[in-house]
């Protein structure tokens, strides 16, 4: 009896974020306002260190997906724009939406460091 509760107490736990414990990550990347469209996005667990997902922007330069709460590092790169970092974006019950600019490669000099920015939604 004991081995089946810790099983179905495991699936349950697997199952929370999935019961609605999550919340919506949306970003918008742009350059100078238009819409940056297959834009690669990838998150990463910050706690874990692990991948979390990774995707790309729509044609209006949107990505969206729902994560469990928990800490986040993102990156956003485009061929001929340089990476934008975000980091300590922290993930709880209320949605996150967060206006990226990428500037073109061009103009960043290569001695300066990927731009970085926290979410400020720290509580």
């Amino acid at each position: 009896m004991q081995k089946h509760l810790s099983s179905i107490l495991a699936v349950c736990a697997w199952l929370l974020p999935a019961a609605g414990f999550t919340a919506e990550l949306t970003l918008t990347v742009q350059d100078e306002g238009k819409a940056l469209a297959m834009a690669e996005v990838i998150v990463v667990d910050a706690e874990r260190r692990t991948m979390a997902h990774s995707g790309f922007t729509d044609k209006l330069g949107n990505y969206r997906h729902a994560f469990a709460p928990g800490r986040l590092e993102i990156i956003i790169t485009k061929d001929e724009y340089a990476k934008v970092v975000l980091k300590d974006i922290h993930m709880a019950q209320q949605n996150i939406h967060q206006h990226v600019e990428l500037i073109p490669s061009a103009f960043v000099s290569i001695h300066q460091p990927a731009p970085t920015s926290t979410d400020g939604c720290e509580k």
